[in-house]
């Protein structure tokens, strides 16, 4: 490595206390030619052994000088602004890094068989045909496939079939959504029979656990999970049936959403309804906050701040905006441990003991050189100190007029 670098670096001359000076810089040569550096001893060995060969030395100014030039030629079309962009291996050949060489997210080889993730998305493409989007190869440690939206329905609003989770070492994680109650975790279990890790030898991880389970998540959906080590134990007529039968049921639940409308985004048809409902939050969360906390808020934060508006048809926050549109705040709402208020601030505004009244914890994060958020999580309304919340508002309402004029 260091010797086909541009420059080293030699700290030294030793160890510990007997180190930490310069001793040389420069190329390989300079270095390897001074006496006092141990690198440069080892170095010189290096280079006499070769191969010698000449390279161009990379010039950082013309380099900068080339990138403007390709950015702002008018005639550059996409396929030669493609060839300057450097792609990920998923990014050039996702398919092919899924399923053949690659690694799992602490770095080790895979063990589970690329072949099973290529069975699986073929069979769902066969069964979905032209309904579902091309397969999303273009993450990482994620296979993802949706259906296409149909008339009347937005994209976004379209929840997603199948995430493959290709990140583990041993085992490739299927999540696969349906309408609630079509899918049942024990005879769907009993139908595929799957041994348990234990059970496997060739597979050097452990557990008794069942390798299939069904849970509830929003907006009346299951999924579930399957646990697949290669494709032998899934290339069945059980495992086929059970496809066919969750990709039948998604594509008729996605259909089911363009003939309600608008109620497939209810936070944009009533938006407040849908916030105070909690319904984003997943099922089975023991909810520390009530739909009368939010209102109470709210209607603290209409009285601090009159001409604010307060937007509720967001999925997952409620936002509030001064008369040109500009956030002062947003209140979020989708999680069951507590609501959680972000205030865009001017830094240095405020101390941590001048909102220590701001429900049970706040925090601050500085996104910007001038500007800070504030942070804090609320479960009761009454614990939020109003004067203090009064002073914040103000204070964000002046900073973002502020930074708007500027």
């Amino acid at each position: 490595v260091m010797k086909t670098a541009d420059w080293v670096i030699d700290i030294g001359p030793d160890a510990g206390n007997e180190g930490g000076q310069v001793v040389v810089e420069g190329t390989p040569e300079i270095v390897s030619a001074c006496k006092a550096s141990h690198t440069g001893r080892l170095l010189g060995k290096v280079l006499a052994a070769g191969p010698h060969l000449e390279r161009e030395v990379f010039d950082p100014k013309q380099a900068a000088e080339d990138e403007i030039e390709v950015a702002s030629s008018p005639l550059l079309d996409a396929a030669e602004a493609e060839q300057h962009a450097v792609k990920m291996p998923w990014q050039r050949d996702g398919r092919k890094w899924h399923t053949g060489a690659r690694t799992s997210r602490d770095h080790k080889e895979i063990r589970w068989e690329g072949e099973a993730l290529a069975f699986i998305v073929d069979q769902i493409e066969k069964i979905g045909g032209d309904r579902l989007q091309p397969t999303d190869w273009n993450d990482r440690a994620r296979v993802e496939i949706v259906a296409k939206a149909p008339k009347g329905l937005a994209q976004s609003a379209v929840p997603w079939f199948l995430h493959a989770l290709t990140g583990g070492e041993w085992i490739l994680n299927l999540l696969i959504r349906t309408p609630a109650n079509k899918i049942k975790q024990g005879p769907l279990q009993q139908a595929l029979g799957l041994h348990t890790l234990n059970d496997r030898d060739d597979i050097h991880r452990y557990g008794d656990e069942q390798r299939v389970r069904v849970r509830r998540i929003q907006n009346g959906l299951d999924q579930t999970g399957v646990m697949v080590f290669d494709k032998k134990e899934i290339n069945t007529p059980a495992f086929k049936k059970f496809l066919k039968t969750a990709v039948d049921a998604y594509l008729a639940h996605v259909a089911s959403l363009a003939e309600k409308g608008k109620s497939a985004e209810p936070w944009k048809e009533d938006g407040k309804a849908w916030h105070l409902s909690q319904k984003i939050m997943k099922p089975g969360k023991r909810k520390k906050w009530t739909a009368m906390d939010l209102t109470l808020l709210v209607g603290q934060i209409q009285k601090i701040l009159p001409k604010a508006k307060i937007l509720w048809d967001r999925k997952v926050f409620v936002e509030i905006v001064n008369d040109a549109g500009e956030r002062i705040c947003k209140i979020i709402t989708h999680q069951a441990n507590a609501m959680r208020i972000d205030v865009h601030l001017q830094r240095g505004a405020f101390t941590d003991d001048q909102v220590r009244g701001l429900g049970y914890e706040q925090e601050f994060q500085r996104p910007g050189t001038n500007s800070a958020e504030l942070t804090f999580f609320v479960r009761d309304a009454k614990s939020v100190d109003r004067n203090q919340l009064k002073q914040v508002l103000t204070a964000a309402h002046e900073h973002v007029a502020a930074a708007l004029q500027a």
